[in-house]
């Protein structure tokens, strides 16, 4: 089947409504004419009156998602009417490729203003008409603003296309019908299979005579959230991405390398065959040698989001246990894989869509290996694709890894499949001295223990011990701090390059100041290992752990199911360190966010998909998991409380 460009829309006015369209023309350094050809600003931020600034300063949907209730249309300036900003007569801040533009805007209460881009006084009194309609969110003086290159949410000007077909997966899978439009791209385009669109990310391709790179998967936002028909706000789309799918991304964004007219039916190519010939997969779509560097889709964009992935070959360590071998389509796993990583696998499989997270058990350029605990559908699935398969992955994500731990001993304690971050680690420790302790069922050693004990004994200094439950059940808190004691207390080769008998252990050894304890393994093993941890004298900064849990359940309206997580009480500090009011955490709270909103707490946030990073808050002591995993980038003692909980008790910082 063709890809064809099924509908077209621009966006006149950022944060308004669509306006379609039958063609339109697309220019480089920009997108389509006339596409956020003005944005109004919200008085929340001072932005200038010609020129482009960060969407934080307008009045946007996800801010404000009244703007969805008005109506816009736009058409070519027919007559310069002088520049607004002292450019060229007609053209829309002075940009020789930006024709002006004649803007209508109905308000939902049927009085209508309207404005040209070129003209100051139009633009003055259309300001006015806005600032008496839509709600201040700050002092700053409100105005219309234009630039040549569009108001767009990134410098990076360009077009985003759009998938139908994965938007109607993603409402069947979360059983509600989902207009694409929420999702305010300008190209729809027929004749993709669902997240194939993903594919093209790198790719050159042509839309009717237009040349664009396809740079980058978007990250969605809260604006999403609102119904495009009904202007209501009433499924929380981040949320469903993220719980369904595992990501937060949907539509693709491409740059405009050289300019042309697009129009309704035009077919999509990929520069030298179509999508079929040169889908991902095929050697003329593998990136391993990098594009060039004016094309390289690296440039500017985050490397982890979702991407083609390709099945070179699985191994079976022993039963229930697999290596899975795969190559990066795009090459882009290199540059940010660190020991101790994980990768994220996207899988459509007859049940339905679904993500799990795995293990990078070794990793050599575009080319990594997962550790997958075959027990669930999600790694059946994985582990019986063929040599050659396509399968979606986002990564290598990570917070404990080699890099985070600081001190000079490394104690490991996992369980379970919590035994595969560890033989992901183990590699970046070679300079430090290092126990590890794995529990299992088994009498005899699994097939991942065997490989630990082979990755351990690549280490200068590592010792490996391993507990069989079948043999002396499990173990709890103060079995685990015996164990730790015994380690705590064995020599140290504090130089492994160094002849001598191995050191004893300092005071400070002994106390935990020098050590750094992480637990990998199910829930009920961690809180035991972290009381163990405790006991024994560990600083609790000292102290990191992997949580291994399935997706938690999400229903239509993007409500996350927490009911597997305990209650936890969660203590508030001031910046000057004083103590404020306690909150107690329940499943039925909600998040963090959520609970610290019930409690009276102004807790700064705007997306609460994870996504934008402005509700983290710094976390004192204890720990967090996120049911639904941010994409928001946030440092090793923040937490991102519009996806977090606690596990056990926490103090955060709320106000800085």
């Amino acid at each position: 089947m063709s890809v064809r460009v099924s509908a077209l829309f621009r966006y006149p006015v950022k944060g308004f409504p669509a306006e379609p369209l039958d063609s339109g023309t697309v220019r480089a350094g920009t997108g389509f004419d006339g596409d956020r050809a003005a944005a109004f600003s919200s008085g929340r931020l001072p932005v200038p009156a010609d020129s482009w600034s960060p969407y934080r300063g307008f009045a946007v949907l996800k801010t404000d998602m009244s703007l969805e209730a008005w109506q816009v249309s736009s058409t070519a300036a027919e007559a310069p009417a002088g520049s607004a900003s002292g450019g060229d007569p007609g053209m829309v801040g002075g940009s020789p490729g930006a024709p002006a533009r004649a803007i209508t805007l109905r308000a939902p209460d049927g009085e209508r203003t309207g404005f040209r881009t070129d003209d100051a006084d139009s633009l003055a009194a259309a300001s006015t008409f806005l600032a008496a309609r839509l709600r201040p969110q700050g002092e700053h003086p409100r105005r219309l603003v234009v630039a040549g290159q569009g108001m767009f949410d990134s410098r990076a000007s360009g077009v985003s296309l759009i998938n139908p077909a994965t938007v109607e997966m993603l409402g069947e899978a979360a059983g509600v019908d989902l207009d694409p439009l929420r999702f305010r791209g300008n190209v729809h385009l027929s004749g993709l299979a669902p997240w194939e669109e993903f594919g093209l990310i790198g790719r050159v391709v042509r839309v009717g005579s237009a040349r664009l790179l396809i740079r980058a998967s978007i990250e969605r936002c809260p604006a999403t959230r609102v119904n495009p028909r009904t202007a209501e706000d009433d499924v929380n789309v981040p949320r469903l991405l993220a719980g369904v799918f595992g990501h937060l991304h949907l539509g693709v964004y491409g740059i405009v390398l050289e300019p042309g007219t697009v129009g309704v039916g035009d077919a999509l190519l990929i520069e030298g065959g179509s999508c079929a010939e040169h889908g991902p997969g095929t050697e003329e779509h593998h990136h391993d040698a990098g594009a060039p560097a004016a094309l390289d889709p690296r440039v500017k964009s985050p490397l982890t989001t979702p991407r083609p992935a390709t099945v070179l070959d699985s191994a079976e360590i022993d039963p229930g246990r697999v290596r899975v071998r795969l190559r990066d389509e795009l090459g882009w796993f290199a540059a940010l894989h660190r020991p101790g990583m994980h990768a994220r696998v996207h899988l459509l499989t007859e049940a339905g869509p679904l993500w799990r997270t795995y293990t990078v058990t070794a990793a050599t350029g575009s080319t990594f290996e997962l550790g997958v605990g075959v027990d669930g559908v999600g790694s059946r699935t994985l582990t019986a694709l063929p040599p050659g398969a396509q399968v979606l992955v986002s990564g290598p994500f990570g917070r404990v890894t080699a890099d985070t731990l600081r001190a000079p001993r490394t104690l490991v304690l996992t369980a379970g499949i919590g035994i595969t971050p560890a033989l992901g680690l183990l590699p970046g420790l070679g300079d430090r001295s290092v126990d590890v302790l794995h529990v299992e069922r088994g009498r005899t050693p699994s097939g991942f223990f065997r490989a630990l004990v082979d990755a351990a004994g690549a280490l200068p200094a590592a010792r490996v011990r391993r507990w069989s439950t079948q043999e002396r059940g499990r173990p709890d808190a103060d079995a685990l701090g015996a164990v730790l004691t015994e380690m705590l207390d064995a020599p140290v080769d504090t130089d492994p390059a160094a002849p001598g008998e191995p050191a004893a252990p300092s005071s400070a050894d002994r106390a935990g100041a020098a050590v750094d304890v992480v637990l990998c393994g199910p829930p009920g093993f961690l809180a035991a290992a972290a009381e163990a941890a405790h006991r024994v004298g560990v600083p609790a900064a000292h102290v990191h752990r992997e949580i291994f849990s399935s997706p938690a359940p999400i229903d239509a309206g993007g409500t996350v199911d927490l009911t597997a997580w305990e209650p936890a009480t969660v203590r508030t500090l001031t910046a000057d360190g004083s103590t404020g009011p306690e909150v107690v955490w329940t499943p039925a709270a909600g998040f963090l966010l959520d609970a610290l909103e019930a409690r009276g707490f102004d807790v700064a946030s705007s997306c609460r998909g994870g996504s934008c990073g402005t509700c983290a808050l710094r976390l004192v002591s204890g720990q967090v998991a996120y049911p639904v995993e941010p994409a928001a980038a946030f440092d090793d003692d923040e937490v991102i409380t519009c996806s977090a909980v606690p596990v056990g008790d926490v103090e955060l910082t709320l106000d800085e």
